[in-house]
């Protein structure tokens, strides 16, 4: 094992096994492949920072919005940019020298690079050689003709279960290839950070081959020029297009997909399985934070429970609606108990008493429940 790939691993705080297999932190299992690969990263930059856990977790706070017959999702209250001394910025080149270059100047001056990735062209990746997909990643070390890959990210899903990974790829040309995106993976690329009004760099960048986001050190310390610094958009009032938040937009969600007719309507199951997991991750980050009450842990961990159900009643939903025949009545259900749970979750922070809408809890049937 040289000495390099010993560092890596240090730097990562992971257990690597001796297949190449890494134990990432064991709340990793409550990120997705943007938020794993962020914190990750945020853990490997140098300089002030909170633990990854509380940092991410504590900024877990459901957004959504409507847009034609799509939903967009942030799926924390304010951009992840704001954790890391020297904010990334995404970029872009169609030259692989270009970029093979910039990431050794870069994790060469103690830094690391995010890389979007296409799932399908990552030999770690169940979905390689199956399914283009958008895929972060991080790269923390480099030497001849390789790089070194971190990728916390770990699901099960019909290409099989997908494991944490570390370990030394060769520096080729795709693995650091972007992919094409439809328009859901554009919004999801797009509010990837939380961004109140998206990544101001993605138009500019995504017609590139090779997209990354570089993680510097503090601006004081040498390395590749540092960019402009970027705070993030301000939030704006987009009228119909305003963002909904907390209970709102769990009560939101539940309407739309109570509308659901068919297995082409369930696009955002993915994003309601994401915002299940970091629910999660909010819950156990509160086990970090001093000062909170037990009544506080209580309402978050009910919380946390309500959404773990509700990604499987999804996909058993559109099962359902792949035969023919939608069941809207469990889905109803799941979703009445998520809003209840954020609702007593807000009453508790807010002081105040307990809006519980019992048209969508115990709601009413259809024919098609049955």
């Amino acid at each position: 094992m040289s000495d390099l790939n010993s560092t890596a691993r240090r730097r990562t705080g992971a257990v690597v096994e001796s297949n190449n297999q890494v134990v990432a932190p064991r709340e990793a299992r409550y990120l997705s492949c943007y938020t794993a690969a962020i914190a990750c990263a945020l853990g490997l930059i140098k300089g002030p920072r909170k633990d990854w856990r509380v940092a991410v977790g504590e900024k877990v706070g459901l957004q959504v919005r409507f847009e034609n017959d799509l939903i967009v999702f942030r799926h924390h209250r304010t951009s992840l940019r704001s954790l890391f001394p020297e904010t990334p910025r995404r970029q872009g080149t169609d030259s692989f020298a270009e970029a093979r270059q910039y990431f050794a100047d870069l994790v060469q001056a103690g830094g690391c690079v995010i890389v979007v990735g296409d799932a399908g062209r990552l030999p770690w990746s169940v979905r390689r050689g199956r399914e283009s997909a958008p895929h972060w990643f991080v790269i923390d070390g480099v030497r001849a003709g390789e790089w070194h890959v971190v990728d916390w990210f770990s699901s099960v899903d019909e290409h099989g279960e997908q494991s944490p990974w570390s370990g030394w790829v060769a520096a080729d040309a795709e693995i650091a290839m972007a992919p094409q995106l439809d328009r859901v993976q554009v919004l999801r690329e797009r509010y990837a950070w939380s961004d109140p009004d998206g990544d101001p760099d993605l138009d500019g960048v995504s017609g590139h081959v090779h997209q990354f986001f570089g993680l510097r050190l503090p601006a004081s310390t040498h390395g590749p020029s540092p960019q402009s610094a970027y705070t993030g958009p301000v939030a704006t009032d987009r009228g119909a297009h305003a963002w909904q938040s907390g209970a709102e937009a769990v009560a939101a969600l539940a309407a739309r997909f109570d509308e659901l007719c068919t297995a082409g309507d369930f696009t955002e199951a993915d994003d309601i399985w994401v915002a299940a997991r970091h629910r999660s991750l909010k819950s156990s980050a509160l086990d970090l934070v001093p000062g909170v009450t037990g009544q506080r842990r209580t309402a978050a961990d009910s919380a946390a429970r309500a959404w773990a159900d509700l990604p499987k009643i999804i996909r058993y939903a559109e099962l359902s609606a792949r035969r023919g025949r939608v069941r809207v009545g469990p889905l109803r259900e799941a979703f009445g108990r998520v809003v209840e749970a954020e609702y007593a979750e807000e009453a508790l922070l807010m002081n105040r008493s307990q809006p519980v809408n019992n048209l969508l809890i115990n709601g009413g049937t259809r024919d098609s429940d049955s």
